[in-house]
């Protein structure tokens, strides 16, 4: 009876060892799938952060560029008022001119 009990004790042993080099086994594998998926997301996830970079760096450079567009308007919106200043001073002092030089021809005509 010893011998058989033993022998059962030996046997639930060795069957208590198989199931757990078994579940070792499938964690393994649990876990390879596991780092696998996570790899996969992890790439999925730079890939979508590296278009979202880019479409931002895009949006970015479009603001850039209407910002140029609107600065270079107002740039050119103040020069033109300012040649406007300027042409209007300018036509004023040709008038004073014009009007001395009549007043100096009269002058000399009414000397002679």
């Amino acid at each position: 009876a010893k011998k058989n009990e033993s022998s059962l004790v030996a046997k639930y042993e060795q069957e208590m060892a198989a199931l757990e080099r078994r579940l070792l086994s499938e964690s393994r594998r649990q876990i390879e799938v596991l780092e696998k998926r996570l790899e996969e997301q992890t790439q999925e996830a730079a890939g979508k952060l590296a278009l979202l970079r880019k479409k931002h760096e895009a949006q970015l450079e479009q603001v850039r560029k209407e910002a140029v567009k609107a600065t270079t308007k107002k740039l050119e919106a103040a020069h033109a008022k300012e040649l406007a200043a300027l042409q209007q001073k300018s036509d004023a002092a040709v008038e004073k001119e014009k009007i001395k030089m009549r007043k100096l021809v009269k002058a000399l005509a009414e000397r002679e």
